[in-house]
């Protein structure tokens, strides 16, 4: 049976003047509209495609890509509200709903919000919940101590930050851990500090001591290989909230990293910015 919420493949089994219908080699057939219907599919061809349900309540394949899968979170901004709930834009034509009892506070048109896709039990229809603790348990963490991680900033408590991990389990950033404010729908990466014996897990943005300064000091040459003529406008004179923007660390451990790097002979301080010797024919 198609899965909601899914991308899946399927194979198309009729033509109507409708669209395809698409079947998994169950009794269930799917309609893949025509708008949807890349060119050259033929009867008996396989598709990857998501499956959801229409404005009619009807179940429908689509191409097109939606933002956010069943059981993952996104960051999605709130395109208009109304008495039981707020629509968010997730890439589909029908806009998905963040029904009011699934909100932890007031939203508003042109804000993010951070949301798990879930299915509604009454209804059976996809829906986005921003009461994401409620979804995802730390089970079977496959994570290791010190293994970066991407992370979304899911809200602010007593304690610190509540962050999302790798779309699958919750963790915290402690506010004595944190070298910066966090933005609640901010996506960034982090580091695991601890895994505990409850499966709470801790997040740092930097790793600490010796192993974090050689992290940030490959970080740095890495994006100047990346950058244009190897250079970075970054320097002793940016803001700290620039560095941590562009690198994701502290102008502490920036300037650490860049005096590391200087005294390796790898790059040049200029009044500008940081630039590779090697591309500069400076070794």
């Amino acid at each position: 049976m198609a899965l909601l919420g899914h991308f899946q493949k399927l194979q198309a089994v009729k033509i109507t003047p409708q669209g395809f219908y698409l079947s998994d080699n169950q009794e269930e057939e799917i309609l893949l509209p025509n708008k949807f219907v890349p060119e050259n599919l033929a009867v008996g061809d396989e598709i990857e495609v998501f499956v959801y349900k229409d404005s009619e309540d009807r179940i429908i394949a689509t191409t097109q890509k939606p933002l956010i899968e069943f059981g993952k979170v996104a960051v999605l901004e709130v395109v208009d509200t109304a008495r039981f709930g707020a629509f968010l834009e997730w890439g589909l034509d029908k806009h998905l709903l963040l029904p009011h009892s699934e909100q932890i506070g007031e939203v508003r048109i042109g804000e993010k919000v951070v949301v798990v896709l879930y299915i509604d039990i009454k209804t059976k229809r996809l829906a986005a919940s921003e009461k994401i603790d409620n979804y995802l348990i730390n089970t079977d963490i496959e994570l290791q101590e010190n293994q970066k991680v991407n992370i979304i900033v899911y809200r602010k408590t007593p304690l610190g930050y509540s962050v999302v991990i790798e779309n699958r389990y919750m963790g915290l950033v402690h506010l004595d851990h944190s070298h910066r404010k966090l933005d609640i729908a901010e996506q960034t990466t982090g580091y695991v500090s601890k895994i505990r014996p409850d499966n709470k897990i801790d997040i740092i943005l930097n790793l600490h001591g010796y192993q974090g300064h050689d992290n940030a000091v490959e970080e740095i040459l890495e994006k100047l290989k990346n950058a244009e003529n190897g250079f970075l406008p970054f320097n002793d004179n940016s803001s700290p909230e620039e560095i941590d923007r562009y690198f994701n660390m502290s102008k502490k451990l920036f300037k650490k990293s860049i005096g590391t790097l200087y005294k390796r002979q790898l790059i040049r301080l200029t009044d500008r910015g940081i630039e590779l010797k090697a591309i500069n024919n400076e070794q």
